[in-house]
């Protein structure tokens, strides 16, 4: 008996985890700089709608956070440095999320966001 319920657990415990995976987005910064001139796309189209953005940063730089697609951003936040904010704001499925630089390059570290 024991057997079984420990081989329920484990088959739903691989199912949160890859359904929480698919909810986090996370972005290097050194496959991709961040400069203070444009937006970055962070990404083209959110998986899921959510509720608010949990967004934590290791880039040690000031950054903002856009909605909407190229050339069209809109500011929703801004990140603190090497921090992390939760944006109450609905994100509606298959929104563009863009970033840019406020002080300088970002260069390295990473970004994360979690559709909350």
């Amino acid at each position: 008996m024991v057997k079984k319920i420990l081989s329920v657990l484990v088959f739903f415990s691989s199912l949160t985890a890859s359904a929480v995976s698919s909810q986090v987005n996370v972005y290097s910064y050194s496959s991709g700089n961040v400069s203070t001139s444009a937006y970055t796309v962070l990404v083209a189209s959110t998986p899921v709608s959510a509720g608010s953005l949990e967004i934590c940063d290791t880039s040690t730089h000031l950054l903002k956070i856009a909605t909407g697609k190229t050339g069209s951003e809109l500011d929703v936040a801004t990140v603190a440095v090497s921090g992390c904010v939760v944006i109450p704001i609905y994100i509606p499925i298959g929104t563009q999320l863009n970033i840019k630089a406020i002080d300088a390059s970002a260069t390295t570290g990473f970004n994360t966001i979690a559709y909350l």
